[in-house]
């Protein structure tokens, strides 16, 4: 590890921190405190080993921020306080973007109530899937890490698709492909609310409604009549009316 440090970083600073002192922002039970580090890289790789000695050094969420040639990037595991001791640190997935070169100063930070928000907020862009309405940070990278996790396999029944020869092999390969290609592709919907159907409104009483009559049914038979009777009998008809043929045009 120390090997690690002296080949593949200049320089370690720690930044800024984000706290309830410097931000005006209360804390959470979660988030008493948010570490930023700045990384200088002597080449164009960081080991990911190196980033988890720091994050177990440091008893709070950090975010890394990465420089190199290549230009800027941003990586970060997801902490959370143990739940058998709350002294503990938990540190999950890791999260990194590719590098960019950065076109400007970096954008303000947002609008939070608290120091949990403000996580989740910064979080959220080393993401590879956006969040759902209202979805938690911890929801939030779970289904990241689901989603990462059938995309390895995708990709691992994906390459044996293409090497087998045989024709029923890559058939029976597909099939067990096209479930996971499913699941995944829910994992990167977006979450929409059940449709709730509500029965009709009964109908309005009232001085100005007046109930409606009631009407019996009235089957074809009975409003055609019985067969073979004559229809014209008791029953209102218009006359007819003839209309006298026209006049030959003259000229």
């Amino acid at each position: 590890m120390r090997d690690l440090f002296v080949s593949q970083l200049a320089e370690i600073l720690w930044s800024h921190k984000l706290s309830p002192e410097t931000l005006r922002l209360p804390a959470t039970p979660g988030v008493p405190e948010i570490q930023i580090f700045d990384l200088t890289l002597k080449g164009d790789a960081l080991d990911d080993d190196v980033l988890h000695a720091i994050d177990r050094a440091v008893p709070y969420p950090v975010i890394h921020r990465l420089r190199s040639d290549q230009g800027l990037a941003f990586s970060a595991a997801f902490k959370r306080p143990s739940e058998s001791d709350s002294r503990q640190w938990v540190v999950g997935s890791r999260f990194t973007t590719p590098f960019t070169t950065p076109t400007n100063e970096p954008p303000p930070l947002p609008i939070v109530l608290d120091l949990g928000h403000l996580y989740a907020a910064l979080f959220a862009p080393l993401l590879p899937l956006p969040p759902r309405p209202a979805e938690p940070l911890a929801a939030h990278i779970a289904r990241c890490e689901a989603h990462l996790r059938l995309t390895r396999q995708i990709d691992q029944l994906a390459a044996k698709v293409r090497r087998e020869k045989q024709f029923n092999r890559r058939v029976a390969l597909n099939q067990q492909l096209k479930p996971l290609l499913a699941e995944r592709s829910a994992l990167e919907g977006e979450h929409t609310r059940p449709r709730v159907s509500f029965p009709a409104p009964p109908p309005e009483t009232g001085p100005n409604h007046p109930t409606p009559p009631d009407f019996e049914p009235v089957s074809p038979e009975s409003a055609a009549g019985p067969r073979g009777r004559d229809h014209s009998e008791g029953e209102h008809t218009r006359p007819r009316v003839s209309f006298p043929a026209p006049s030959p045009e003259t000229g």
